[in-house]
């Protein structure tokens, strides 16, 4: 079960990748435009406890996102010592994240409603299961 379950796993994500616009983007570069997007800005140490990384491991995920043109790092005008991550076009994210509600909404109406909330559900579900297993 467990090699159908990632099979299945990485299939999804795969096919959601290929059908984005911003190919170029990897996972966690998406996921920090997301953050970014939804918080306005945050540091850096922010960014790295949400998304459990090491600060070096951000520092490159945000200066391959700089590089591209899609975020920018300020001083943050509440703590001068702190540097403020913003996402620097906020339309180059919701145009990709409108292709993947685009492909959530074909999902929704293929499975249907009562389907589809169950494997939010599930999704959820493995999640919540899989943070506690870590602490």
């Amino acid at each position: 079960m467990e090699e159908e379950l990632l099979q299945a796993w990485i299939s999804l994500t795969m096919l959601v990748r290929e059908n984005r616009c911003l190919e170029s983007l990897s996972y966690n570069e998406m996921v920090v435009l997301r953050i970014l997007n939804e918080k306005d800005g945050c540091s850096q140490n922010e960014l790295c406890k949400a998304m459990s990384l090491y600060k070096s491991q951000m520092n490159g995920l945000i200066t391959s996102l700089e590089e591209k043109g899609l975020v920018e790092r300020s001083v943050d005008p509440l703590d001068k010592r702190r540097k403020k991550v913003c996402l620097k076009d906020r339309d180059v994210y919701l145009q990709e994240h409108q292709e993947i509600i685009g492909i959530m909404q074909y999902l929704v109406s293929e499975l249907g409603q009562e389907k589809a909330e169950m494997l939010t559900k599930l999704m959820f579900e493995a999640k919540t299961i899989l943070e506690k297993g870590r602490k």
